[in-house]
């Protein structure tokens, strides 16, 4: 891992083994592929059978002691999960942060026993609903309902750009009460009468990362089905903290291949005589790279901490989901350039993780909406 200040020094040497071995597996199963499948805008079941094998699926030790990661080794996942691809750590955020936490923290025993286990093999897969068009970063204005008729709840709206949603076996959706207004979430089978999954096809960014719009025409969902915990919106922003802790290092792996690959390239680019390498410009690009991945691993490295102690706040999650994507993306951008013709193709990495950080930077909230958040906690005021 590129460690400019010496900051692996303070991991335990387990993590350290931990995220050696996940390189491994993922270089030697994963890494030759990546660029034909991402073309293909194809997510391949051997992508998910690797991700189980190498126990990605499941949660975190502070929230499930029987979870076997910790979370600096889980923030260690997604950084080598996105050093290959953001569609791929963005399926693994999809399926721990956002199923399996919100079933884990919210949902009954009953579904507990049904679905866990299944999910931490990953054997099923879930998507989380809660996006609408014209929503985006004002989720609460949801206009998917829910009503109760006998032993049943009856759930109608659109939900858009669900991740997974195109193999998953599951959705976590969110609605509102017709007359209350009130939100709650529910676990409903992918399978049901009345759902329907359309495939966004056209998508030039995390074209591994399926994605599909959720059309909901009087779901009849069980009783049973309702998370018991989540009343209001609070636990849907709950996860959302989650999966943006996993980003906050998932985007410094993508960060590092493309710094790795364009100083390579420099090295072995030769103009007006030299290396490009020797160049004064292209020496500020990496120097700028290395110093956005030094500040972006310290912050992460923190927030871990922070976790492990249960003292984070959502504005420290925002600063760093704000400032690390916001690097990996202008890191991007910068390699890019240093690659001049040579990084438009697929020959290399950097145009696939340029292109899928020009989502990640968006979603889970936009910059200017960390931005907000971290403002109206210094002034007290809100401004959305």
């Amino acid at each position: 891992m590129l460690d400019f200040y010496n900051i692996k020094d303070g991991f335990p040497e387990s993590s350290i083994r931990f995220q050696n071995n996940i390189r491994e597996v993922l270089d030697r199963n994963l890494a030759s592929q990546i660029n034909t499948l991402w073309n293909e805008n194809r997510f391949a079941n051997e992508i998910k059978d690797v991700l189980a094998n190498i126990g990605a699926f499941g949660e975190l030790k502070p929230i499930n002691n029987n979870s076997p990661l910790n979370y600096l080794e889980y923030g260690l996942l997604m950084y080598e999960l996105e050093r290959i691809d953001s569609g791929i750590r963005s399926m693994v955020s999809v399926q721990n942060a956002l199923t399996i936490y919100p079933i884990n923290q919210y949902g009954s025993a009953y579904l507990k026993n049904i679905y866990l286990e299944q999910l931490q093999k990953g054997a099923v897969v879930g998507c989380f609903a809660l996006t609408e068009e014209g929503g985006g970063s004002d989720p609460g204005g949801m206009k998917t309902t829910y009503t109760k008729k006998g032993d049943k709840y009856i759930i109608s709206g659109q939900k858009s750009w669900v991740t997974n949603a195109t193999f998953a076996n599951l959705a976590i959706v969110w609605a509102k009460e017709a007359k209350t207004k009130s939100i709650s979430g529910f676990v409903i089978p992918t399978d049901s009468s009345g759902l329907k999954i359309c495939p966004i096809e056209d998508k030039m960014s995390l074209r591994l990362s399926p994605t599909a719009h959720i059309e909901l025409d009087n779901v009849a969902v069980p009783l049973s089905h309702k998370l018991p915990g989540a009343s209001g919106l609070s636990p849907a922003l709950s996860c959302l903290a989650q999966a943006r802790y996993g980003i906050c290092w998932g985007v410094l792996g993508a960060l590092e291949s493309v710094y790795e690959e364009a100083l390579s390239f420099s090295k072995s680019r030769f103009t007006f005589g030299t290396s490009l390498s020797s160049k004064q410009l292209i020496q500020n690009k990496l120097a700028d790279m290395v110093s956005m991945h030094t500040k972006g691993l310290l912050l992460s490295y923190q927030l871990s901490l922070l976790l492990t102690k249960g003292m984070p706040s959502i504005a420290q999650i925002s600063l760093a989901k704000r400032e690390n994507a916001r690097a990996a993306l202008v890191s991007a951008r910068s390699a890019r350039e240093i690659l001049a013709a040579h990084g438009i193709t697929l020959s290399g990495n950097v145009i696939r993780h340029m292109l899928n950080l020009e989502t990640v930077d968006t979603y889970e909230g936009t910059y200017d909406i960390h931005t907000l958040i971290l403002g109206k906690t210094i002034t007290g005021d809100p401004a959305f």
